[in-house]
C-alpha cells in the first residue's frame, strides 16, 4: 500500500495574536469545505406558490403613448 493514501491533515492551532486581532476587528470565519459541499435543499414543485405579486401585470396604453411601430419611424428620421 502506498504512503500518499495515508497522509492527513492536521490544522495548526491559531496563535494568540492572531485571535486577539480577529475578535478587535470582529473577524468573521468563511465558508470551510464541508459547508460548501452541503447541498441545497431544493423547493417541492408540487407545492403551489402562486403569489398576487407574481401575476402578470396589465398595461393599458394611453392616447399619447407610441406604439412600436411608431418608435422605429421616429428612430429612422
Amino acid at each position: 500500500m502506498s504512503k500518499w493514501n495515508q497522509v492527513l491533515y492536521r490544522r495548526p492551532a491559531e496563535p494568540t495574536f492572531l485571535s486577539c486581532f480577529k475578535e478587535q476587528v470582529w473577524y468573521r470565519e468563511g465558508p470551510i469545505i464541508e459547508t460548501k459541499r452541503i447541498q441545497p435543499q431544493l423547493l417541492d414543485e408540487d407545492v403551489d406558490h402562486s403569489n398576487s405579486d407574481e401575476q402578470p401585470q396589465e398595461v393599458v396604453l394611453k392616447k399619447e403613448d407610441l406604439t412600436a411601430e411608431e418608435v422605429m419611424k421616429l428612430k429612422q428620421k
